[in-house]
C-alpha cells in the first residue's frame, strides 16, 4: 500500500543483443526452452506432432538458425537485474531487411510493448518464419507487408 503522494515505482527494462557464440549459457538455455515450449503450445499443428520427436528435432533447428552469421538474439531484461528476462526476439539480417524468426515475451509481461520494443521498426521486417495463434492475429496489424516464410 502506498501513502498519498507516493508514486509507484515502475520497473524499467533495456535490451541486450548477442550472437550465438557470445550468448551466455543461461540465456541459451532460456531461448531453447521458451522457444520450443511456447511454439508447441501456441501452434495447433505443431501440437499434433509427437512430443519427443518435436523437442529433439527442434533443438537442432533452433541451433541452425542461431548459428547463422547474421542472426542476433535480442533480450529485454530488467535494467537493475539482467537475470530477469522479460522476453527475447531472434532476428537475422538479410541484406538491408530482417527476417524475424521468433519473439517470446513472458506471459505476465505481455501487452506492455515489450515485443514491439524487441522487434524495433516493423517496416524493416521482410519475412518471419514462425507463426502461432497470437502471431496470426498480430500479423495483419503489426507486420502487414511481411511474408510468412517458414523455410527462410
Amino acid at each position: 500500500m502506498k501513502d498519498a503522494g507516493e508514486s509507484e515505482k515502475q520497473a524499467s527494462y533495456g535490451a541486450w543483443s548477442y550472437q550465438y557464440d557470445n550468448l551466455p549459457l543461461s540465456y541459451k538455455n532460456l531461448v531453447y526452452s521458451k522457444w520450443k515450449r511456447s511454439y508447441r503450445v501456441g501452434n495447433d499443428y505443431i501440437k499434433l506432432a509427437d512430443q519427443a520427436s518435436f523437442f529433439k528435432a527442434y533443438d537442432t533447428y533452433i541451433w541452425m538458425i542461431l548459428k547463422r552469421p547474421n542472426t542476433w538474439v535480442r533480450f529485454a531484461a530488467l535494467t537493475e537485474d539482467q537475470d530477469v528476462v522479460l522476453g527475447f526476439a531472434v532476428v537475422e539480417l538479410v541484406g538491408s531487411k530482417l527476417t524475424l524468426h521468433y519473439v517470446h515475451v513472458h506471459k505476465d509481461q505481455r501487452r506492455q510493448g515489450i515485443a514491439s520494443f524487441l522487434v524495433g521498426a516493423p517496416q524493416c521486417i521482410e519475412r518471419f518464419t514462425h507463426l502461432t495463434r497470437i502471431g496470426l492475429l498480430l500479423w495483419p496489424k503489426k507486420l502487414p507487408d511481411a511474408i510468412f516464410d517458414p523455410f527462410a
